[in-house]
């Protein structure tokens, strides 16, 4: 049996004239496992993050005033929400996954870029998130806070460090995309969080030893307490 989950690649397109909408999306779709009442949970998972999004780019539009014409054209602007999708690791065991959204809100041309990540523990069909972990150990976000910081330092030595120290404050909203893997971790840092727009999404990577160098880790298969 291989160590690793076999995925298909979906696509997922919707167009709309009032409001004016164009969705494109790419995902994922899980087409093996042996306990298929768990792989249907990990693709419900996918789904409902999709789902979510666009339900909300949607409700955004419906709130908006209706461009009928574009400035100095006769056709009519469409926003646009693209979403695209990394395994960022993919095991029997444990499958994670990043999700990348862009929208585009014309006429204004605002762009709008962030990621959500998905953790999916293959053994109990739970998903897997960091308050899991902070239930039991509360001191986890200020280590997380400190080590992210200084490794984002280092990686990015010319870069406003206030920016950095702000976007790595010890609070929820600030980690929620934590990537669990079985003998490390990650955060993704969505884009003008720790640096300027234009430097786009960063990944901080470290090991388990890392954030918790008084143990032997986290077993991110017992993150969810029961």
């Amino acid at each position: 049996m291989p160590d690793t989950l076999i995925f298909i690649h979906r696509t997922f397109a919707d167009t709309s004239a009032v409001p004016n909408y164009i969705i494109h999306a790419q995902f994922p779709e899980l087409v093996h496992y042996e306990r298929e009442n768990i792989r249907k949970q990990f693709n419900a998972e996918i789904e409902k993050i999709l789902d979510g999004s666009v339900s909300s780019f949607k409700i955004f539009l419906g709130g908006q005033s209706i461009e009928t014409v574009a400035e100095n054209d006769s056709l009519t602007p469409f926003s646009q929400l693209s979403i695209e999708y990394d395994l960022a690791y993919n095991s029997r065991l444990i499958s994670s996954l990043i999700f990348h959204f862009e929208q585009v809100d014309l006429p204004s041309e605002n762009v709008l870029q962030y990621n959500k990540v998905l953790n999916f523990n293959l053994l109990s069909g739970e998903t897997i998130f960091i308050e899991d972990v902070l239930q039991s150990d509360t001191t986890l976000l200020e280590r997380l806070s400190e080590l992210t910081f200084s490794k984002l330092t280092a990686q990015m030595p010319d870069a406003d460090t206030t920016w950095i120290r702000n976007g790595t404050e010890p609070v929820l909203e600030n980690f929620k995309n934590f990537l669990f893997m079985l003998d490390s971790g990650s955060v993704i840092f969505n884009s003008f969080q720790v640096a300027p727009a234009e430097v786009g999404a960063v990944r901080v990577n470290f090991a388990w030893k890392e954030l918790f160098p008084d143990s032997l880790g986290i077993n991110p298969l017992n993150a969810k307490p029961k």
